[in-house]
């Protein structure tokens, strides 16, 4: 909406200083990145994506705008999270993994699978709980 108000208006990425960010890493604008967070060789980082304290990003694996990592996330490498989606408190997502748009990964799931979009996913391994409607609360 802002954008639209003023298309001028320029956001900034507000990264703490001591986040790893490896070779080739494309970050977006308007991305939070928080304390203790690594983000390996390779990745994209989309547009207002939030990785929040000690979250892992692995090698070659793309954050779609929107996208969030709670603390203590760890995403495998060649994983793709898509627009819109939450990855909640210490979920593991394993190598090649995809998951799809407006998706909720539950804290402490282990995603050994794809993620159909509109989703809830928990438990270890993870399973679909249920699916999300349009518009409805992540957490």
């Amino acid at each position: 909406e802002l954008m639209e108000i003023d298309p001028s208006i320029e956001f900034i990425n507000a990264i703490h200083p001591n986040t790893i960010i490896g070779k080739n890493v494309v970050l977006g604008k308007g991305i939070m990145i928080m304390a203790g967070s690594i983000i390996n060789a390779d990745s994209m980082i989309g547009d207002f994506a939030i990785i929040n304290s000690k979250a892992s990003v692995g090698h070659e694996s793309i954050l779609r705008e929107y996208s969030s990592l709670a603390p203590n996330c760890t995403l495998g490498g060649n994983v793709t999270v898509g627009k819109y989606s939450a990855i909640s408190i210490s979920a593991t997502i394993l190598n090649g993994i995809g998951v799809g748009e407006h998706t909720v990964v539950g804290a402490g799931a282990l995603l050994t699978k794809d993620a159909d979009s509109f989703s809830i996913y928990y438990g270890v391994p993870a399973k679909l709980i249920r699916p999300r409607k349009l518009g409805e609360k992540y957490l």
